[in-house]
């Protein structure tokens, strides 16, 4: 069982590269427990399974239960499904989707959080072979009409309203639902594959300061605006041994958000500012820009910037 992250700065390219054999690969967006991806996984051995989600628990759930199952075709991924779909997966990759019972988002305020939104699935279409379909089940009601108006906006797909399969039906959800709803939106034609939102940088950014530590009562959280995101400085700490500081930053860009720690360390020529490689941070122009931030912030407080690489 393997289990990727994001971090991976190039995904396989073909399912051979990823599975190590040549079949047609299927994805489940938002793998639950893993009952779902188990039940397909032993059902169908002929597909490559990859299952999706960006909770760490879900991950770990379904990881432990096809370990226990010795299932070898199946493979994980932690992420963001959409930024994965737009940024990584390769055009006519995927055979089918399956999105399961995805949470509904029903407060109006919350409708832009939901997955299914019309340049997901418009993006998702260039990543279906040409026979390729995604299955949608749901039992809230709004949210099924929310996929069917956005899958007929998008244009790349004719919509079918079939009884579910029955390995949809062995999933958790279902088991538990009183009503399905489900839709089968079959490609009729791609549309053309978005530019990539982000671009991965192998650098890694720092910088070098030199002077007096400032006190830490000087540092309050705060927003900053870069580019087609935003940076957000959200507490500072000091370590347990040496000197220096290590800050806690949320960094947005383009659908991408990540969680980083930079570090203020004690170096050779003074103090270094830099990503620190807690959760093998995808490098990117809003972490330059954290760090940028940091480094001016340090600068305003009284220090001399000596180097930059950001």
């Amino acid at each position: 069982m393997i289990v990727l992250g994001l971090s991976t700065l190039t995904f396989p390219s073909s399912a051979k590269a990823l599975f190590g054999r040549d079949a047609p690969m299927v994805v489940e967006i938002g793998v639950g427990s893993g009952r779902f991806m188990e039940y397909l996984a032993r059902r169908r051995p002929d597909l490559n399974v990859l299952g999706i989600d960006r909770a760490p628990q879900s991950i770990a759930r379904t990881f432990r239960r096809l370990q226990r199952r010795e299932i070898r075709n199946a493979r994980l991924l932690k992420g963001d499904a959409d930024w994965f779909v737009r940024n990584v997966l390769p055009c006519e990759a995927l055979h089918r989707v399956y999105v399961n019972f995805p949470d509904p988002w029903p407060r109006k305020k919350h409708l832009g959080r939901r997955l299914l939104q019309k340049s997901f699935l418009r993006s998702l279409s260039s990543r279906l072979t040409p026979e390729g379909d995604v299955l949608v089940t749901t039992d809230h009601d709004a949210y099924f009409d929310f996929v069917v108006r956005n899958a007929e906006a998008a244009g790349c797909f004719d919509v079918d309203l079939p009884r579910p399969p029955c390995e949809v039906l062995e999933t958790k959800w279902a088991r538990k639902a009183a009503v399905h709803r489900h839709a089968a939106l079959r490609l009729k034609h791609p549309a053309s594959p978005l530019k990539r939102d982000v671009e991965l940088e192998e650098a890694m950014y720092h910088a070098v300061v030199t002077g007096n530590l400032p006190d830490l009562t000087a540092f309050e959280k705060r927003t900053f605006r870069h580019g087609r995101g935003v940076a957000v400085l959200m507490d500072v700490y000091r370590p347990l041994a040496g000197r220096g500081f290590i800050f806690l930053v949320h960094v947005e860009e383009d659908g991408l958000r990540q969680d980083v720690v930079v570090d203020v360390r004690e170096g050779k020529q003074g103090f270094v500012v830099a990503l620190r490689r807690f959760g093998e941070p995808l490098h990117t122009r809003g972490l330059s820009t954290a760090v940028r931030l940091i480094t001016e912030w340090l600068a305003d407080q009284g220090m001399t910037i000596l180097h930059t690489k950001y």
